[in-house]
């Protein structure tokens, strides 16, 4: 290393001067502004202007309203009655359609009902048990159920 001082010597702090000096000017002027701010503060004197008062107002009358029970009985919280359930599906339909058949110039549906195994030939009009035909046309029979109206129609191969 080129320069005066080893790199192996020691390292020498600076020495701050008059360092305990500095010390008891830092506690001397803390000591003193504990004294300037406990010190006690001067008595005021401050003139109030009087007030004159005249003779007492009269004490009002208090009246005593009865207890309104009634406002015992407001609910305070009423809950929402639950949604009504959805409507219950419809039963299966099961007619069959076999056939549509002409009649002149009036179209009649041919109808297998498993449940009771007979073939029924109806028209626009007729029940079949609680079951409206509202129409038959070449392809189709529409039935009524209450306020279900169901299709049923012959296939593809089938219609003339």
């Amino acid at each position: 290393m080129s320069g005066g001082v080893p790199a192996s010597a020691p390292r020498v702090l600076p020495r701050i001067p008059q360092a305990r000096g500095v010390i008891l000017a830092g506690a001397l002027a803390a000591a003193l502004c504990a004294v300037w701010a406990l010190w006690p503060l001067p008595a005021v004197h401050v003139d109030t202007p009087r007030i004159e008062a005249g003779p007492p107002a009269p004490e009002p009358t208090r009246t005593v309203e009865p207890l309104d029970t009634a406002a015992f009985r407001t609910p305070l919280w009423v809950a929402q009655p639950p949604p009504p359930p959805p409507p219950a599906p419809a039963p299966p339909l099961r007619l069959q359609l076999v056939a549509i058949v002409r009649e002149g110039d009036v179209y009649k549906a041919a109808l297998y009902d498993p449940d009771q195994d007979r073939l029924l030939v109806v028209g626009a009009g007729e029940r079949i048990g609680s079951r409206l035909v509202e129409e038959v046309s070449a392809g189709e029979v529409s039935l009524k159920d209450g306020a279900l109206t169901r299709t049923l129609a012959l296939r593809e191969e089938n219609r003339p």
